[in-house]
């Protein structure tokens, strides 16, 4: 079992920031987590305090972390919105058009409905 900080009464961390916080405060003590579990008796307990620079950052509001997102975009591996910070919130980019802009072969943009480029 672990213990770390709390965030504040009514807030959340980021789910990225949180993750990354949690195995640099856990890869110090891996070895003994691993002698706990190979040595320890059924039903018995080992508890290890999380220790590490700083804190997670606060969430502001729910989202798709991009690379944990369904393919194309991701692995797949968290399809759901999770709570993130500012640096981990997916961003937009809003256009008036419905043309986006495109690589490949035949570069310049694209119209979303599949239709022919002018």
């Amino acid at each position: 079992m672990f213990s770390g900080p709390a965030p504040a009464a009514g807030t959340r961390f980021c789910f990225v920031c949180a993750a990354t916080w949690k195995r640099a405060a856990f890869l110090p003590i891996a070895a003994a987590v691993k002698e706990a579990e190979v040595s320890g008796e059924p039903g018995t307990e080992a508890w290890f305090a999380l220790k590490a620079p700083g804190r997670p950052a606060p969430a502001v509001a729910p989202g798709l972390y991009a690379p944990l997102c369904p393919p194309p975009l991701g692995n797949g591996m968290c399809p759901l919105p999770v709570d993130l910070c500012w640096s981990h919130l997916m961003m937009f980019d809003l256009r008036d058009s419905p043309i986006i802009p495109a690589s490949g072969p035949f570069g310049g943009a694209v119209p979303l409905d599949g239709s022919p480029r002018p």
